[in-house]
């Protein structure tokens, strides 16, 4: 609707030029006094028109932000779950992830623990620094990965892994500082 009504502005602002000029407007007295108040008229439609195209784009940018940091999230979820489904050799470990119990005997798999709770640690750095560096509103995200971190922090295979990556990798990481400033983990 804001376009129509940009574009029907501009088409007459244009046969307003053509008319000024083919008819020597500019030497009327008459036209002289009205022309300012057209050219009130014409600034207040541009205001009005920029505010709107403005507007407009804010709200698709904070939906598409917003579906993004969902998607990550739902990702986040989807991927680690699929993970512990191709390798069901896994499935102590996940229990202890999610707080269950895992009834029978299991020899652990260290390299695929590893493997999975690196890319748990990746992610949620991933997803915690989006939701640091966007002006979206993501409470209910941080809420959200704030139960998955809490949950996995009851795990000893977790915990483990967490500092095998920290050592290997980056002491100084986004999720260490995360971890130490919401949930006082060394």
């Amino acid at each position: 609707m804001l376009n129509i009504f940009v574009i029907s502005v501009f088409i007459i602002f244009i046969i307003t030029v053509l008319f000024y000029f083919k008819y020597n407007l500019h030497k009327s007295v008459k036209f002289m006094r009205i022309m300012p108040i057209l050219v009130a008229f014409a600034t207040f439609f541009f205001a009005y028109s920029s505010y709107g195209t403005v507007q407009t784009n804010n709200t698709n940018l904070l939906f598409k932000k917003d579906e993004l940091n969902k998607n990550l999230l739902h990702n986040f979820i989807n991927d680690n779950i699929n993970f512990f489904i191709e390798h069901p050799e896994l499935n102590y470990y996940y229990a202890e992830l999610f707080g269950l119990k895992f009834e029978g005997k299991y020899q652990r798999n260290k390299y695929l623990e590893n493997q999975i709770s690196y890319k748990i640690l990746n992610d949620m750095s991933i997803i915690i620094y989006t939701f640091y560096n966007e002006f979206t509103e993501l409470n209910l995200i941080q809420y959200k990965i704030n139960l998955y971190i809490k949950q996995f922090l009851k795990s000893p295979i977790f915990i483990e892994n967490y500092y095998s990556y920290i050592k290997n990798y980056d002491k100084n990481s986004i999720i260490v500082d995360y971890l130490k400033n919401n949930f006082n983990f060394p």
